[in-house]
């Protein structure tokens, strides 16, 4: 894994945590003024949810209204959960009790991180391929092989989606990613001091920006 993270471009890597740390800190503040229609723009803006933006479903899932009700203010109730938490293990089922279409695996741990970056992790195509790149020892091409059993389970079209299998394979996935964005950020750290920058302190959302770039650079196949 060495070997991947001396390639990476740690300037981006900075710049992508910087984007994200800063939309963190914006949906805090949108969170508690109840600025509702501001706050959901944001969190599936494309540099705030990269799931959402990859599969274009920002305004798939803001375009409904369940009984009567606003998906906006689902999205708000959501966010309410994810801040309250203080085990990020609930995020699974918490993602699966909002029944909200199009928001599903990916998306919502994404949101969960924003929001809670000192709890909640990602679980998405980018971490999911830097954690099977750990698994196999920095092996780019046994980490693309493998990540292709996974893809279409977590982000499946819609007509096609079993959920249950969906989260199913979340809730394995979720607990492996804690230990393995960790141990990312432990091996980076001989990577960050050779470039002169400074890891960022949101550990989670710095891993994700680790992740981004692993994904970007060395990922076979992207959609």
């Amino acid at each position: 894994m060495d070997e991947l993270l001396a390639q990476l471009d740690w300037s981006r890597v900075c710049e992508t945590y910087a984007v994200r740390a800063d939309i963190s800190h914006r949906l805090a503040g949108l969170h508690a003024r109840g600025q509702v229609r501001e706050f959901c723009e944001l969190l599936l803006s494309p540099d705030a949810n990269y799931s959402a933006r990859d599969h274009g479903l920002a305004p798939r899932i803001r375009a409904r209204t369940i009984n009567g009700e606003n998906v906006d203010q689902r999205l708000f109730t959501l966010a309410s959960n994810f801040r309250s938490l203080t085990d990020a293990v609930e995020v699974p089922q918490i993602v699966k009790n909002a029944h909200l279409s199009y928001l599903g695996i990916g998306v919502g741990s994404e949101a969960s991180c924003l929001l809670n970056p000192t709890v909640c992790w990602v679980t998405n195509v980018r971490t999911i391929w830097t954690h099977l790149a750990l698994t196999h020892g920095g092996d780019v091409g046994a980490a693309n092989e493998a990540l292709e059993l996974y893809r279409d389970h977590l982000n499946p079209p819609p007509q096609q989606r079993d959920l249950d299998m969906a989260y199913a394979i979340w809730y394995r996935l979720d607990r492996e990613l804690r230990t393995s964005l960790n141990d990312l950020v432990r091996l980076s750290a001989a990577h960050v001091e050779q470039a002169r920058i400074q890891a960022g302190p949101l550990v989670f959302l710095w891993a994700d920006a680790i992740a981004d770039s692993l994904y970007s650079r060395f990922a076979a196949s992207r959609r």
